[in-house]
């Protein structure tokens, strides 16, 4: 297993990446592929992908700011679920990532698949958060959906929960087209 940095220019697997992507999440959940470009010249903006033997496991786009890592979007392919693919590329995240804190969201746990998410994160070490927020959409006009925040290693302070609604606030969402 090989986590490589990827951007749009790398034609030959941004096609999977991209079709990943929008296979996982939601069209609220996701940027177009436009907004997706600009938030790549961004400094604090990561993606990687998780591949072995040339074939493309998972992806994942993350910002860094202060000694903070916002989880933005995390997908393993659905053909290799529930292979230990996510377990061990957030363990190897954590470990190339030592003392940071480490956030990111879920749907809130209300049906068996968001239980089955939050019980996934819990067994790696994240922490509920107990705080619900209604993130926008990263479609302008659309809808914003709620979201439970979770942290590593431990459940956010209020200042640092502040930090990171202000950080997404005036630095991630303005990548919405």
């Amino acid at each position: 297993m090989e986590l490589l940095k990827i951007t749009p220019s790398d034609s030959r697997l941004w096609e999977q990446v991209w079709r990943l992507y929008n296979d996982s999440f939601p069209q609220y959940e996701r940027r177009r592929i436009s907004s997706h470009a600009r938030a790549c010249e961004d400094n604090d903006f990561h993606t990687y992908i998780v591949v072995e033997n040339g074939n493309l496991l998972a992806l994942l786009f993350y910002w860094t700011y202060d000694s903070t890592i916002y989880i933005e979007h995390l997908a393993v392919s659905p053909q290799l679920r529930g292979r230990s693919i996510g377990s061990r590329l957030i363990a190897d995240f954590f470990a190339q990532h030592p003392g940071a804190e480490i956030i990111l969201e879920i749907d809130p746990p209300v049906d068996e698949v968001s239980r089955r998410r939050l019980a996934f994160y819990e067994r790696l070490g994240f922490k509920d958060s107990g705080r619900v927020f209604r993130h926008p959409s990263y479609r302008r006009g659309g809808t914003g959906h709620d979201l439970l925040v979770l942290s590593y290693p431990e459940a956010p302070t209020d200042e640092q929960y502040d930090r990171f609604m202000e950080y997404v606030t005036e630095k991630v969402l303005k990548y919405i087209d």
